[in-house]
């Protein structure tokens, strides 16, 4: 598969973590979706380029840590059909996938540092269970929202092939990950979920490839980029030895 991280962040090339760790404020970051316009995106043209490397589904970053929504959800103003760009990026993907008989998942972050019921940015990983005195996050409400926007993922789009979950590295009871899995497969009975809800299909190590992995179903996810995911204009790449090496350990 073709795994793509691309959101607001990408304008600056510092990485996809930026807002985290360079501490920016959430009122200061949130100025990028006003000058956030790729106005050359072809979906099909993605598609092209996963076809030529032999992918068989494509995963997209719909919404990432920093909260940002790269589809036109109801839930929020913070989104992709609100920036200069106007257009819904991930319908836009998922239409030319669709056409092309290429399969999609999408990738959901359950943190997110923009949402105001969500724990405070330096609390966003650090803290969970016993949060800054700072921060008045209101779980039921931020629950709602993660869950609401899981539903409309799975209903608005039409086929989707799979939820990828990333950062929910706590409870199940925490994220309510069976209520999401069960909510997901109602919708999309076809979809695969990863583990990182503390409940899935298959088990996902990130950047690395664990031992004595006979008889459990699982994707290892690669980087391009030695630092992160997102674009980073002064990240070294990793080399194409080194990318073939690890395609090959896999198979």
């Amino acid at each position: 598969g073709m795994f793509v991280h691309f959101g607001i962040y990408a304008q600056v090339g510092r990485g996809e973590w930026i807002q985290y760790r360079e501490d920016i404020p959430r009122a200061e970051y949130e100025k990028l979706m006003h000058t956030f316009n790729p106005a050359k995106f072809d979906a099909d043209s993605w598609v092209d380029l996963a076809e030529r490397a032999g992918c068989r589904y494509i995963a997209f970053t719909a919404k990432h840590h920093d909260g940002f929504c790269m589809f036109d959800s109801a839930l929020t103003d913070y989104k992709i059909t609100n920036t200069p760009f106007e257009r819904d990026f991930t319908g836009e993907l998922i239409q030319a996938c669709h056409r092309r008989g290429m399969r999609i998942v999408l990738y959901y972050s359950p943190p997110d540092w923009h949402h105001p019921n969500f724990v405070n940015l330096k609390g966003a990983f650090k803290d969970l269970d016993n949060p800054p005195a700072t921060d008045r996050p209101d779980w039921p409400k931020y629950l709602a929202y993660f869950h609401g926007q899981i539903e409309e993922l799975c209903t608005k789009y039409g086929r989707i092939d799979g939820i990828w979950f990333d950062g929910s590295h706590k409870s199940e009871k925490m994220w309510q990950g069976r209520k999401v899995y069960r909510t997901i497969k109602k919708h999309q009975p076809g979809a695969v979920i990863n583990d990182r809800c503390r409940c899935g299909d298959f088990f996902t190590p990130e950047r690395s490839l664990p031992e004595n992995l006979d008889g459990y179903l699982f994707e290892a996810c690669q980087s391009v980029s030695a630092t992160g995911w997102g674009y980073n204009r002064k990240s070294p790449q990793f080399s194409v030895p080194n990318l073939v090496e690890n395609l090959v350990r896999l198979a």
